[in-house]
C-alpha cells in the first residue's frame, strides 16, 4: 500500500531565519506528548547540545530546525532522516492516518533532493513485514499506517510538478528497498533457494533492458560450481544460481554485484549453538540486498550495465552433506579443503566472483552476511568492508555517508592470505592453523583470492548490520533494514555518471 503524499508549496514566512532548515509536524501529536516528545529527540541525540540544532514547541507543533554548513549550505541528512523517522513512529503508535508536515529549507538547499529524500524515508519508516505478509498460516493483519501525508514547502521558486515527481521516485525507491527488507523477514520455511531465485527474477523481468536466467543444481554440476553444489547438497531443497543482467543501450562499462543468499544456514556439520539459531533466515540478507540495488539502478534507468548474480543454498545437514575435512574444486579450478561447513558462504561467493570474468566487468562488489567475526570488530556501528585497491575506499564511505550507512575497512594483510594455504588443496577455507581471531579477515582473504586479474573488487561484510540493528529512527532495530543497499545504489550511480 502506497501512503500519499500530497505536497503544497508555502508563502515565504517572514520570521523564518534562513540559517535553519525546520521540518515541522503540525496536528499529528496529542499536545500532552509534545514536551515529552521533544525531550525524546535529545535525549536519543538527534539534537545534541550544538548550537547547529534546535527544536521549538507550540500550538500543538514540533519545530525541529537544523543548521546547516556555513560553507556550502548543505543538509544534516542524517538527522533529518532521523526526525522524519521519529515523526512517522509517534504517528504509528498514535494510529493516526493522516497528518501533516511543513518543509521550511535554507535559500540554497536542495529541495528536490530533500523532497527526494523525504519519501523514501518516510517509505522505510512505514515498512512492517507483518502488515504486508499473510498465507494460510498466517492471516494477514489490518494494516496500520499513514495513509496521507500532507507536505508543505515553502516556495522557492520550485516547480510543483518537479517536485511531486520527486516525492513519487523517492516512495519507489523505498518501496524497491523494502522489497529486500520483506524477502530477508520471511520464514525460512516459505523462502527456498529457489523460491529466492523465482521471486526476484518475477520482480526484475519487468524492467526494460533486462535478461535473467536461473541456473538450477544440474547446469550448475555441469558448468562445475563446485562450491555451490557443495553447500548445497545438503538440502532437499537444491542450489540455484540467479543472473540478472540490466543492458541499456549506452552502456560500456560493466559492474558484477554477488549477493550470499544462504536462505538457512545450521551450520551444516559444524553446527550453529542453538543460541541465536533462528535468525539464520537472515543469512540472505546480502543477495536481498544487492538485488534490490541492482532493481534500483535498472528501474532508474542508469546508463551502466549491470550484472546481479545471487547464489542461492540451503546449508544443512543431510545423507549427502559436506563434511569438514571434503575437498571440492571450485569454479576455477581450484582445490578447496572444507576446515568448517560453517564458513560456507564464502565457499558459494568464491564460484560466482570467479565466474564473473565470464562478463568482463570493471568492478566487482559482492555483499553478504559473511561473519560473525563482524561483530566482534564494530558491533551493530557499521559494516566491514575489505577492497582490492585503495582508491575505492573512498567511493565507498562516501556512498555509505550518503546514504546514512557506515562502513569501516579492513585491510587484508599478505599472512592472512598465508593461513588460507592448504596441504591437500590450494586453499582451505578458515585459518588453516585454527588460530582464534581475525576471521572476517580470513573470509575476505579467501574471496580475494578469486577475483579475477586486473578487476576491481569491493567486498562488504554485513553481518553486524543486515538485521535486528540500532534503531536509527526511521529503520526499526526489529527485523531486516536492506543494509548497503542504499550504498550500492550511490556507488553504480557514481560510476554510471563516469561510465
Amino acid at each position: 500500500m502506497k501512503t500519499k503524499i500530497n505536497i503544497e508549496l508555502l508563502p515565504c514566512l517572514p520570521n523564518h531565519k534562513e540559517s535553519y532548515f525546520s521540518l515541522i509536524a503540525e496536528n499529528a501529536f496529542d499536545p500532552s506528548n509534545i514536551t515529552k516528545f521533544a525531550s525524546d529527540l535529545k535525549e536519543e541525540g538527534f539534537l545534541g547540545t550544538s548550537k547547529e540544532k534546535k527544536i521549538f514547541t507550540s500550538n500543538n507543533k514540533i519545530i525541529i530546525a537544523y543548521g546547516t554548513d556555513s560553507t556550502n549550505d548543505n543538509l544534516n541528512l542524517s538527522g533529518f532522516r532521523k526526525a522524519i523517522g521519529k515523526v512517522i513512529s509517534e504517528a504509528k503508535d498514535q494510529n493516526l492516518s493522516s497528518i501533516n508536515v511543513e518543509i521550511y529549507p535554507t535559500q540554497n538547499s536542495d529541495i528536490e533532493y530533500i523532497s527526494f529524500v523525504f519519501a523514501e524515508t518516510v517509505t522505510l519508516a512505514l515498512y512492517s513485514f507483518e502488515h504486508i505478509y499473510s498465507n494460510q498460516i498466517f492471516p494477514q493483519k489490518r494494516p496500520i499506517c499513514v495513509e496521507e501525508i500532507k507536505l508543505f514547502i515553502q516556495n522557492t521558486n520550485q516547480n510543483l510538478e518537479s517536485l511531486s515527481k520527486n516525492i513519487s521516485n523517492g516512495i519507489d525507491r523505498g518501496q524497491s528497498l523494502n522489497f529486500a527488507r520483506y524477502l530477508s523477514d520471511l520464514p525460512s520455511n516459505q523462502l527456498r533457494p529457489k523460491d529466492l531465485s523465482l521471486l526476484t527474477k518475477e520482480k526484475f523481468t519487468q524492467l526494460k533492458h533486462t535478461n535473467s536466467t536461473i541456473l538450477d543444481k544440474i547446469e550448475l554440476e555441469k558448468q562445475g560450481f563446485g562450491g555451490i553444489i557443495a553447500v548445497g547438497k545438503g538440502s532437499i531443497y537444491e542450489p540455484h544460481l540467479a543472473i540478472f543482467e540490466y543492458n541499456p543501450p549506452s552502456a560500456k562499462d560493466t559492474i558484477v554485484l554477488i549477493g550470499k543468499g544462504v536462505t538457512f544456514d545450521t551450520g551444516g556439520y559444524s553446527i550453529k549453538s542453538k543460541k541465536h539459531h533462528n535468525e539464520m533466515k537472515y543469512d540472505m540478507c546480502g543477495a536481498a540486498n544487492v538485488f534490490s540495488a541492482a532493481y534500483i539502478a535498472a528501474k532508474e534507468e542508469f546508463p551502466i550495465r549491470i550484472v546481479c548474480m545471487l547464489a542461492c543454498v540451503e546449508n544443512t545437514i543431510g545423507d549427502y552433506a559436506q563434511r569438514p575435512s571434503d575437498v571440492y574444486k571450485a569454479w576455477n579450478g581450484k582445490l578447496v579443503d572444507v576446515y568448517n561447513t560453517d564458513a560456507e558462504g564464502r565457499l558459494i561467493l568464491a564460484d560466482v566472483i570467479a565466474f564473473a570474468a565470464s562478463f568482463s566487468p570493471k568492478i566487482i562488489i559482492d555483499i553478504a552476511t559473511l561473519t560473525g567475526g563482524a561483530s566482534q570488530i564494530a558491533s551493530n556501528m557499521a559494516g566491514i568492508l575489505c577492497v582490492n585497491n585503495d582508491s575505492l575506499i573512498s567511493d565507498v564511505k562516501k556512498a555509505g555517508a550518503l546514504a546514512g550507512e557506515k562502513f569501516i575497512n579492513l585491510e587484508i594483510l599478505p599472512e592472512a592470505t598465508e593461513n588460507i594455504k592448504g596441504t591437500v588443496s590450494d586453499y582451505t577455507n578458515m585459518n588453516n592453523k585454527w588460530n582464534d581471531g581475525a576471521a572476517t579477515m580470513h573470509a575476505a582473504a579467501f574471496l580475494k583470492e578469486f577475483v579475477p586479474q586486473n578487476v576491481d573488487w569491493i567486498h562488504m561484510d554485513i553481518a553486524s548490520m543486515s538485521y535486528n540493528g540500532r534503531n536509527n529512527g526511521y529503520l526499526s532495530s526489529e527485523g531486516a533494514n536492506s543494509f548497503g543497499s542504499r550504498t550500492i545504489v550511490n556507488l553504480l550511480k557514481k560510476y554510471s555518471e563516469l561510465n
